[in-house]
């Protein structure tokens, strides 16, 4: 008990105990109308956006907000009751330094429900902002907030309180719901981002390392799912990349960008990506092969180095043709419009030839 931090620790246990005792009778003696639940789920996402500005505008310097919406972000954050951006930020660039050792914050491997919620819990070993945080000390916004935190943190939840209860009539229900169980719903879906986005899912991009890609998480976290991606390429804005990928962080921001409300959108290129993905592979299929005995083994070691250097060198020269039509004129441009796709098709082809030696070496039994 030496470690446990009596503050705020207390505080998330109460809290968290007390909800799951009223919440029942509540429900029993004055049921919520339906207004009253879909304002509740609004303020929930609000605020899940607001800690979504403190992930990937503070802490990853994904895009820049403009400075006459920054403060309603801020205010969004705050409500959130996570702590000030300062805090936040700091843990985090933290965790993303020493992932998956114990000076990660909220390392998985001290087990799950440490990475969960029981991290918060324990006494802090201080923050050095100087050193991880020094941008941010910069912003005297940000200051007033770290400074005020206790109290722009209960003035904030007041506030929504008061405008749910207003709206809706039921004040009680407000209190419950739009307050307790949003604030209970929004600190365990923070906290499954910290545990199960590093356990149950798939390794995309980054084989060696902890966090995964999950779909299902990112429905309920508005995007944070595409963990294992996240921690490969962290200052890109996106965590879902493709069109599909159920990510309303990125949409939100992408829409401020189109507003000018938000600037300087970090992403990385596809040819970046695909290099990524295609040395993750590659070294995952050399690791499984080194592990089987197996008679063709030099074989495919052999046709995995072949067919890697070949796609390397065709991304390099799809990227190279890229930028140059970009430079060129319009004669120019319709050539290397047609090196490219024919560069392209031939990729495209080979592609097909690495996931089937993929799935060759993956299935292939060690006796063989």
């Amino acid at each position: 008990m030496k470690n446990f931090n009596w503050g705020r620790g207390a505080f998330i246990i109460a809290y968290q105990a007390i909800f799951l005792a009223v919440l029942p009778f509540y429900l029993y003696y004055t049921p919520p109308s339906l207004a009253l639940i879909i304002a509740s789920l609004v303020v929930l996402t609000l605020t899940s956006f607001g800690i979504g500005v403190y992930h990937r505008h503070y802490s990853h310097l994904g895009y820049k907000l403009n400075p006459w919406i920054e403060p309603l972000f801020l205010f969004l954050g705050t409500a959130a009751l996570e702590g000030s951006v300062w805090t936040w930020a700091h843990d985090h660039r933290m965790h993303h330094r020493f992932l998956d050792t114990d000076d990660d914050p909220y390392t998985v491997n001290k087990g799950f429900w440490h990475a969960h919620i029981l991290w918060i819990l324990e006494k802090s070993k201080g923050y050095d902002f100087p050193k991880y945080v020094p941008d941010l000390l910069k912003s005297k916004l940000l200051m007033f907030q770290h400074r005020h935190y206790l109290t722009l943190a209960f003035l904030s939840t007041v506030i929504i309180f008061l405008v749910v209860g207003s709206l809706t009539g039921e004040y009680l229900g407000a209190f419950v719901l739009a307050w307790w169980g949003r604030l209970f719903a929004l600190h365990h879906l923070t906290g499954v981002v910290n545990s199960l986005a590093h356990y149950w899912g798939e390794r995309t991009y980054s084989k060696e390392q902890s966090a995964v890609d999950n779909y299902l998480l990112a429905f309920f976290t508005t995007g944070e799912g595409y963990h294992n991606y996240h921690h490969t390429f962290p200052a890109d804005y996106r965590n879902g990349i493709r069109w599909y990928h159920f990510d309303p962080n990125k949409w939100l921001i992408w829409t401020l960008s189109k507003l000018g409300l938000a600037r300087g959108l970090r992403r990385h290129t596809t040819y970046v990506i695909q290099r990524k993905l295609l040395f993750a592979d590659q070294q995952l299929f050399l690791t499984v092969l080194a592990g089987k005995a197996l008679a063709r083994k030099q074989e495919l070691e052999a046709r995995v180095q072949t067919l890697s250097l070949s796609l390397q060198e065709k991304l390099q020269r799809i990227k190279t043709l890229a930028d140059e039509r970009r430079a060129a004129f319009a004669t120019r441009r319709k050539q290397l419009s047609r090196e490219l796709h024919e560069v392209k098709r031939n990729m495209r082809k080979e592609w097909r030839q690495w996931y089937k030696l993929g799935r060759s070496i993956l299935h292939t039994r060690a006796t063989e």
